[in-house]
């Protein structure tokens, strides 16, 4: 019997988006929509990993009307009445939900506080706290979601999609950051994009019979060549909803001791044409 190993499930982070001001349900809607979208969040399809993350919206009448600045602080001074010990009070980045959401279908992403060295290439007022923050479009809010694990583990900077989605706000020569410089909405792939984003290739451990064996060169589509390539039957890739074309097979010290005598391990791809009859 094929078995199929279920992708990695686990408890994905949450961020707090706040609102500022009344805003339609049907923009919270769009808003929460594009969101799952971009964090793959396909909770009735089997195919897919859990989530890179989830959006959850507040809305706090009693922050109706606060500038960014003043939201993080009053969120820091709660996280510490609250005892919670963590980086910047307690407050990781966030969402800021306004009335240019409806107007132009975006968002301000809110990161976290410049720290000294930063500062000096800064543009503020006396003692002025300062804090990273992007414009993201609502529309394409898919490239968010996955924007902000990169910036987690420093694979991407925000400073940098800052330089290049709204360079105007970095002021002269000196290149300052001038956080109350209008931005705007950061636009990368294009709205289809994360729409057609497919689940990782699937883990298949097939029996005896149930799947095929290639060491032609000539049906390896790939570099380097591996020793062979497999696939499972026709029938079987369709009754699972998988591509039937060759794949690579793990390596013998990679197959696991649960498979059984004769049978194989390896990677295939999904076929997003079709619905498995197994399910």
């Amino acid at each position: 019997m094929v078995r199929i190993i279920d992708p990695e499930q686990f408890e994905p982070p949450v961020y707090d988006a706040y609102l500022v001001c009344e805003v339609s349900q049907s923009t919270l809607g769009k808003v929460q929509e594009d969101w799952r979208l971009g964090a793959i969040d396909r909770p009735n399809d089997p195919r897919y990993h859990s989530p890179h993350n989830r959006l959850n919206i507040i809305d706090r009448k009693d922050l109706y009307g606060l500038s960014p600045q003043a939201i993080r602080t009053r969120l820091e001074e709660e996280a510490e009445e609250g005892e919670e010990d963590d980086d910047e009070g307690g407050v990781k980045p966030f969402i800021i939900i306004d009335e240019e959401t409806d107007k132009t279908r975006s968002v301000w992403y809110i990161d976290r506080w410049l720290d000294e060295e930063e500062l000096e290439d800064a543009k503020r007022d006396g003692d002025e706290k300062v804090l990273w923050r992007l414009r993201s479009a609502t529309w394409e809010l898919d490239r968010l979601p996955l924007s902000i694990v990169n910036y987690e583990i420093a694979n991407m900077d925000i400073q940098e999609d800052l330089e290049n989605s709204s360079p105007g706000v970095f002021e002269g020569e000196d290149h300052l950051y001038d956080q109350h410089a209008p931005q705007q909405p950061q636009i990368i792939q294009g709205e289809d994009y994360f729409r057609r984003e497919e689940p990782d290739a699937a883990t298949v451990i097939a029996e005896s019979g149930e799947w095929e064996e290639t060491r032609n060169p000539d049906d390896m589509n790939v570099v380097p060549k591996p020793k062979r390539m497999v696939r499972l039957k026709a029938d079987l890739a369709r009754e699972h909803g998988l591509q039937y074309h060759w794949d690579w097979a793990y390596d013998d010290d990679e197959q696991e001791d649960d498979v059984p005598k004769g049978g194989c391990k390896f990677k295939a791809k999904w076929d997003m044409t079709l619905r498995p009859t197994v399910w």
